[in-house]
């Protein structure tokens, strides 16, 4: 029986079984288990019959296998391009991802941060700041290293409000009026 062994965006391929040719149409027959040149999204039914020879007859085409080109992801987006976290206080944020187009059936992305040392990431996009400093947090969409987005994400020191200034010491002075001569 025909088994699918790979559906990506514009290509079939199916299990290699001695001797067969494969059709994507039930017309037209090749020796090669793979179809190139599909259309992205689309269902297709694949055949399979032994060729004859002058030693037998050809075969009746198989029952149909019927299977989905998918679509690749073709571009990915983050909810922010920049963030700021502080040590100690907001210290985290959940970046969201999205790909196009959105009916893609494989999203598999993968998270990283270009220094773990500053900030870390999981594979659910949330960046935990752990230094002060500088890093990028990049989401790739897998099996396509140029479907990238990226944060850039800066981590500052919580520093303590200051107290409300205070009056260290007092110091009174006195003045004394007198009376001058002429003046009314």
């Amino acid at each position: 029986s025909l088994t699918c062994i790979s559906h990506p965006e514009n290509t079939l391929k199916v299990k290699t079984m001695e001797g067969c040719q494969y059709s994507i149409d039930g017309t037209t027959w090749q020796d090669s288990n793979e179809f190139t040149g599909l259309t992205p999204g689309t269902e297709y039914n694949i055949y399979a019959k032994l060729p004859g020879n002058s030693n037998y007859y050809e075969s009746d085409m198989s029952q149909p296998l019927v299977v989905s080109t998918y679509s690749m992801i073709s571009s990915v987006k983050l909810s922010n391009t920049e963030a700021t976290l502080y040590l100690g206080e907001t210290d985290s944020i959940t970046l969201t991802a999205s790909v196009s187009p959105e009916d893609v059936r494989v999203k598999t992305l993968s998270w990283n941060s270009s220094d773990s040392d500053i900030a870390t990431v999981d594979a659910n996009g949330l960046v935990k700041a752990k230094a002060t400093g500088e890093t990028d947090i990049v989401v790739k969409a897998d099996g396509n290293i140029n479907k990238y987005a990226s944060c850039h994400v800066t981590v500052y020191e919580k520093l303590d409000t200051p107290s409300a200034p205070t009056l260290a010491s007092k110091t009174y002075s006195t003045v004394s009026l007198s009376k001058v001569s002429g003046c009314a």
